[in-house]
C-alpha cells in the first residue's frame, strides 16, 4: 500500500509557479513511485527492474494558483472539452451514415476517425490536455517521507518560510472590570499581567455583571 500524505497546514496565498498573488486553489494528487533511492518495497524495487514501479507515496493538497495559471487551466481544459465534442460528433456521424444515409464512401474515413482517431489517440490527447492545465510545478522524488521537495518560485518559498518560522500571534485578551470604591476600574489582578475575571465586564459600551465569576470571587 502506498504511503498517503497530506499537507499539515494551508499553503500561503502565493502562486508556486509564478510568485504572483493567488486567485484560486486547486486540489492536486501527486503520485510518487518506487525507486532505488526511496524503496517502499525493496523486493519489488531491486529484484524486478523490468516491471513498472508500484506507487510509493501519494500526496494530497490544495495548491494556490495565480491569474496566469488560471488562464492556462481554462484554455487547456477548454481544448480538451472541444476535442471530446469532436470525437462524439464523429461517432454520431458514423452511426448516421451507416444506418440512415447508407452512403458507403463516407464510412471508411469516418470509421478511421473513431478508431484509431478517437480511440485511443483522441482520448490520449484529451487526457494530456486536461493534465496540462494543472499547476506547473516540478515535484522531486521523495527521499525522506517527512519532506516534499518542489521546484517553486522564490517568492513562494519565502512565503512558506515565513509561515513556518514566524510565531503565531496571540488573540487579544478580553478586558474585564471590577468595582472598587464605588468606581468601575480595569481588573489587572490575573497572573502574568493578563486581565482577570472580576464581577463586572464591559459589553457594548456598558458595564454589566460578569456571570462567569463564581459566587464569592468578588474582590
Amino acid at each position: 500500500m502506498p504511503l498517503d500524505l497530506e499537507f499539515a497546514q494551508p499553503l500561503p496565498s502565493v502562486c508556486a509557479a509564478h510568485g504572483r498573488p493567488a486567485v484560486a486553489w486547486v486540489s492536486m494528487r501527486s503520485v510518487f513511485y518506487e525507486t532505488a533511492v526511496h524503496p517502499r518495497d525493496p523486493k519489488l524495487s531491486f529484484h524486478a527492474p523490468h516491471r513498472y514501479p508500484p506507487p510509493s507515496t501519494v500526496v494530497d493538497g490544495d495548491w494556490p494558483i495565480c491569474d496566469l495559471c488560471s488562464g492556462y487551466r481554462r484554455r487547456y481544459r477548454g481544448l480538451a472539452g472541444l476535442l471530446a465534442i469532436v470525437m462524439v460528433a464523429n461517432l454520431i456521424a458514423v452511426v448516421v451514415v451507416a444506418r440512415i444515409v447508407h452512403y458507403d464512401p463516407l464510412i471508411p474515413p469516418l470509421a478511421l476517425g473513431v478508431f484509431p482517431g478517437s480511440i485511443p489517440l483522441g482520448l490520449l490527447v484529451m487526457s494530456w490536455l486536461y493534465k496540462k492545465g494543472d499547476p506547473r510545478m516540478t515535484l522531486r522524488p521523495i527521499d525522506d517521507e517527512r519532506f516534499l521537495r518542489v521546484a517553486v518560485h522564490p517568492k513562494f518559498g519565502a512565503a512558506v518560510h515565513r509561515v513556518t518560522t514566524e510565531p503565531q500571534g496571540k488573540p487579544p485578551a478580553v478586558q474585564h472590570y471590577r468595582l472598587e470604591h464605588g468606581r468601575v476600574v480595569p481588573d489587572h489582578s490575573a497572573q502574568g499581567g493578563q486581565t482577570g475575571t472580576g464581577p463586572y465586564r464591559m459589553e457594548n459600551g456598558r458595564v454589566v455583571p460578569n456571570y462567569a465569576v463564581r459566587p464569592g470571587d468578588d474582590r
